[in-house]
């Protein structure tokens, strides 16, 4: 038991030794040992943040802190003494006695002992400044809160403060400041000089406990005390008057004025040696920075803007803005304008330098050409531009980007020959320098028209000796939309291509020379037109070519010609000559009844069709034996019978004839429309035309090489047309 007893209260003695040692006199640096931290650890475990046993340990079983063992050895001797001579009476004089025994040995054991165990374990085993103080200045880069260094500009004030943010006690602290000041950018502070060096007498953190806790006497005491009338007379009786108070701060204020116009720095330093072992080193030092400096030159772009500097033109647009200097020096400005995105090396197209003035703006604008080659009549196209401004040392200080509408005119079209047929290839020109080739559909289309107002179309070709043209009208109205422009794109401007054209003058005359109104038809494989010609005059233009021209006058003989068009003006002169016949009827029998000329006797031919010259001089007739090429023509002189030609074994019908017979006026022309082969059956059947003149020798023969009846074959009088028709 004796050693029980032993063990504890010199566990009490070294709690009561390591108080002693938080409350030293004024001593220098110390060492942190695993023993300074474990009396740092029981301070603050049993005093600083307090604890029930220990309360109640020291409130029942403190006897003292001068050699408690020698005190409780006394304690049990003059107990027995007073037992024996009488002077104790009753358990209640050993009350003391018995308290060391059963209140306090488990307060000790069950309590004190754990936490203090713990203390050990943490000292050796983990930091040996988990409990140490913590001597702060603060953060100026935290809240308001966090800065320990203040100044009040008002007062003319600097503001200092110390904080204990350990969970140690700390005394005798050494704290200084210092101050220094320069006009230069680079903030490299000469001058000034030492503010104070001051030692602060001792620090506790914030919360930490300066006494034991009031018991509900001490409560009902000082309550009555505080309510007297004599308060302030016995407020040294109140149970807390002695409590010894520890800071957790440390305040102090110096007049001081920040020089103007200049950079000025504050330092504060606590324990700058370190003679005070801490658990963070880091927060001893504070810089307040008081920066009067004139602001450096901000410069900032506003208020870009662009426009179209020539109405007419879609490429040019003006650009301007306001260049900004917020700050309180003068700034050097060179602009550089870039196409597209600003990259390192990459070559302005436009540069400009200038002095912003403090607190001042000024105005800039340049003229920027816009590629608008591939533009439209949509805003949704836009080139790039980047505005990057450097001061002098070459750093950016401000950067703009900003779009530019590629607007651009378009047209569309079809090119086509005058028949309709798509033109290939061909070149579509605009006057603006624009063009296009017609693809294979036919169509063209030109865009990037970069101008505003008329502008001519040419269309050419190779294969086409004149060119064609138009004029197209640009415009630009966005009152509508701004982004979709009306008046840019033009659709359906087609063009058809064609030769330069061929002029002829006809003159139309007869065998005398005299002038002769005429119709003067041309035509070729894809041209026809019908003029009338009093005489002579112009003919409409017509493509180079070859043509026929056929001219035709009432009583005159028809002519056909074939003309090789070129382009240039030419003259063509035609030559009728008149059909044979009485001028008038004069010098004319007219008998009454008919009278005879002559017969024919035609043995076992078969008389066909006859037809007579409307001058009366000849008559042909044909004949067959309605066999295979056994017809026979018969050309006779109409007023005495004589023959004047007969064309013997010529085509027949192979059965019932099926034939026709037309002559001109003169005779001259004579058409034969035979139908061969066998009646009825298809096969091998042809449709064959021959022409006579009036001497009965044949000019030409066509075989249609066609079933069906012959059915008709008118001859002009003229002679110059035959129509054959067929069933």
């Amino acid at each position: 038991m004796k050693n029980f007893l032993v063990k504890y209260y010199f566990l009490i003695f070294l709690l009561l030794f390591f108080l002693c040692f938080l409350f030293p006199s004024k001593i220098f640096a110390y060492q942190q040992t695993e023993a300074v931290c474990y009396s740092q650890c029981a301070a603050y475990k049993f005093g600083w943040k307090g604890d029930f046993c220990w309360d109640l340990f020291q409130d029942q079983c403190s006897i003292g802190s001068k050699d408690a063992l020698s005190n409780f050895i006394s304690l049990v001797k003059d107990t027995a003494q007073a037992m024996v001579t009488g002077k104790l009476k009753t358990i209640v004089d050993v009350k003391q006695v018995f308290k060391a025994w059963f209140v306090c040995k488990p307060l000790i054991e069950d309590c004190i002992v754990p936490q203090l165990d713990a203390c050990e374990n943490i000292c050796k085993n983990d930091s040996q400044t988990v409990y140490a103080p913590n001597l702060s200045v603060g953060n100026p880069y935290g809240s308001a809160a966090f800065h320990n260094v203040y100044y009040d500009e008002a007062n003319h004030q600097l503001i200092f403060k110390v904080v204990n943010n350990g969970y140690g006690y700390a005394w005798d602290i050494d704290v200084s400041a210092s101050w220094g000041h320069t006009r230069n950018r680079d903030k490299l502070v000469s001058g000034g000089g030492t503010l104070f060096t001051e030692k602060i007498p001792e620090l506790l953190f914030l919360g930490a406990r300066v006494g034991s806790p009031k018991t509900p006497g001490d409560i009902v005491i000082d309550f009555l005390i505080d309510e007297s009338n004599i308060s302030g007379f016995l407020s040294s009786f109140k149970s807390d008057a002695n409590n010894h108070y520890v800071p957790p701060a440390w305040y102090k204020s110096v007049p001081f004025t920040a020089p103007d116009g200049e950079y000025t720095k504050v330092i504060l330093n606590v324990d700058p040696n370190q003679m005070i072992p801490e658990s963070n080193e880091l927060d001893n030092t504070y810089i307040l920075e008081i920066d009067k400096l004139p602001t450096p030159a901000s410069l900032s772009i506003q208020n870009l803007t662009y426009k179209r500097s020539n109405s007419n033109d879609l490429r040019d647009y003006i650009v301007s803005f306001e260049l900004k200097n917020s700050g309180e020096e003068n700034g050097s400005a060179h602009i550089k304008w870039y196409e597209g995105s600003y990259e390192t090396g990459k070559n302005p197209i436009k540069e400009q330098n200038m002095v912003i003035q403090a607190l001042n703006k000024a105005a800039f604008d340049n003229i920027l050409t816009v590629d608008v080659s591939s533009g439209s009549d949509s805003c949704n196209l836009s080139q790039k531009y980047t505005i990057v401004v450097f001061d002098d040392e070459g750093f950016i200080k401000t950067t703009q980007e900003f779009y530019l509408p590629q607007f651009a005119g378009s047209i569309n079209g079809l090119v086509e020959d005058l028949f309709g047929k798509k033109v290939v290839d061909a070149t579509i020109t605009a006057s603006t320098g624009q063009s296009a080739i017609v693809n294979d559909m036919g169509f063209y289309h030109i865009k990037g028209i970069p101008t505003l107002g008329k502008i001519t179309l040419t269309a050419t070709h190779p294969d086409f000796s004149q060119p064609v043209s138009k004029e197209v009208e640009i415009k630009f109205d966005d009152s509508q939309d701004k982004c979709h422009i009306t008046g840019l794109t033009h659709n359906g401007v087609d063009f058809v291509l064609k030769d330069q054209d061929v002029l002829f003058t006809v003159t139309i005359k007869d065998n005398s020379g005299n002038l002769v109104n005429a119709q003067v038809l041309v035509t070729s494989e894809a041209w026809r037109f019908n003029e009338t010609v009093n005489g002579t005059g112009p003919l409409p233009g017509m493509q180079p070519g070859k043509y026929v021209f056929t001219i035709t006058a009432p009583g005159f003989k028809t002519i056909s010609q074939d003309i090789n068009a070129v382009p240039n003006e030419q003259n063509l002169e035609f030559t009728l000559e008149k059909l044979n016949g009485r001028p008038t009827d004069g010098g004319l029998t007219i008998f009454t009844s008919s009278q005879f000329l002559w017969q024919k006797e035609l043995d076992k031919e078969i008389f066909v069709q006859m037809t007579a010259t409307k001058d009366g001089k000849e008559v042909i007739f044909y004949t067959t034996r309605n066999k295979e090429n056994s017809g026979k023509l018969y050309f006779v002189d109409s007023l005495t019978g004589n023959e004047i030609k007969i064309i013997g074994s010529t085509i027949a019908t192979k059965g019932q004839a099926q034939s026709c017979l037309d002559t001109s006026y003169d005779g001259n022309t004579t058409a034969l429309y035979v139908h061969t082969g066998s009646v009825g059956i298809a096969q091998n059947t042809r449709n064959v035309l021959k022409l006579f003149n009036n001497q009965g020798s044949e000019i030409d023969t066509t075989d249609f090489k066609s079933g069906g009846g012959a059915h008709e074959c008118d001859v002009s009088p003229d002679g110059f047309y035959v129509f054959p028709d067929r069933l």
